[in-house]
């Protein structure tokens, strides 16, 4: 006879998943990736290491998990600005023009990136497992196609020039992700709001909008 779990055993099960994920999160935020190891996400989830074990067989699996689950729910928040959901479900007007959903999503991209700290830059470009580096390849590319979809309309609206809106995406989400972990700290010093503004209007101009505000 098979055993199956029950729902509420299921639910539990991804409650502590969660739970382990969140505490991994907090390990990095501290300590980046070079800190993240199984001891240290059990004592910040204040569990026996080898509970860690039921829900990812090693540290690979843990990293890998870590990082596809915190850049998909920013790839989400993306989505929602490139579709006008953001705007639909706070109420607001869906922006009409590719101009203001493309300063939309970098901004709110960089802004986000900026308030998580150590995070940001941990999932971006710190170093870590294989599988991890490769799937950061696929997220990059999610996000260069979110962005291209953009650029495709605004292109197609008359905000931008005609141009090829994917090698504009991938353009973008190299120059953004330089900007918010250069080795000099540039995205750490200074006014945050001033640096995502600026980063903007760099979008902007790097697609050839008609109309750039700084």
């Amino acid at each position: 006879m098979v055993y199956r779990r029950s729902p509420a055993a299921c639910e539990r099960a991804r409650q502590s998943k969660d739970e382990v994920l969140r505490a991994a999160r907090t390990v990095v935020a501290a300590e980046g990736m070079a800190g993240l190891s199984m001891a240290a996400v059990a004592v910040e989830a204040g569990v026996a290491v080898g509970s860690l074990y039921r829900h990812f067989p090693s540290k690979t699996d843990l990293v890998t998990e870590l990082v596809r689950s915190t850049c998909e729910h920013e790839l989400a928040v993306l989505r929602a600005i490139a579709t006008g959901a953001d705007e639909a479900r706070h109420g607001g007007h869906e922006p009409d023009r590719g101009s203001e959903r493309l300063a939309a999503a970098v901004s709110v991209f960089a802004r986000r990136a900026l308030s998580s700290g150590r995070v940001a830059y941990a999932m971006i470009c710190e170093p870590t497992v294989a599988e991890a580096e490769l799937l950061r390849r696929t997220i990059r590319a999610e996000m260069a196609t979110i962005l291209a979809g953009i650029v495709a309309d605004g292109v197609a609206d008359g905000s931008f020039p005609a141009q090829d809106a994917l090698l504009a995406g991938l353009a973008l989400v190299g120059a953004v992700s330089e900007v918010l972990t250069a080795p000099n700290g540039y995205a750490i010093a200074g006014d945050h709001d001033q640096l995502v503004e600026s980063i903007g209007a760099m979008a902007l101009r790097s697609v050839g909008a008609a109309r750039v505000t700084a």
